[in-house]
């Protein structure tokens, strides 16, 4: 019984060392900034660092806050040049649309089995799977235009 409560103890001690050494992983998000000055845009590129007096654009794309190596080809403005900014996540478009799918495809079967079978008596009457399958493919298109819309 000591062997095991000494072994428990082991463990928890070990892995509380292990996690105090791992580093967390940033996702790598790359954003599209177009930059106006008066209703007019004055740079269209990648946005790469964001400091207290400077934002830093590159032509490249680059993902979001790491330090560059290529410091001499970035696009220094200054904030008193701008007057808006415009962020856009490079494949906002497609997640949306693939967002949009699978929620209006999973409403839509819901939707059609939670409907139950039609009546007998009914001219037109469709089974509980019909309608799920209808609905989950009508619900899908619509969810997918919903969603590249959203998305842009």
């Amino acid at each position: 019984m000591r062997k095991l409560i000494l072994a428990g103890i082991l463990f928890c001690a070990i892995s509380q060392s292990h996690a105090q050494d791992t580093t967390r992983k940033f996702r790598q998000v790359i954003y599209k900034a177009m930059v106006f000055n008066n209703d007019k845009v004055i740079n269209n590129d990648y946005l790469v660092q964001v400091n207290d007096s400077t934002i830093a654009l590159s032509q490249n794309p680059q993902p979001f806050g790491l330090p560059s190596y290529h410091a001499a080809s970035l696009h220094n403005i200054n904030y008193s040049d701008i007057d808006q900014i415009q962020l856009k996540r490079k494949g906002a478009v497609g997640r949306g649309i693939l967002t949009g799918v699978i929620v209006g495809g999973a409403l839509g079967v819901i939707t059609g089995f939670g409907s139950g079978n039609d009546n007998r008596s009914e001219l037109i009457q469709f089974s509980a799977g019909e309608k799920a399958f209808s609905l989950g493919i009508a619900g899908g298109l619509a969810g997918g235009i919903i969603g590249g819309v959203l998305g842009q």
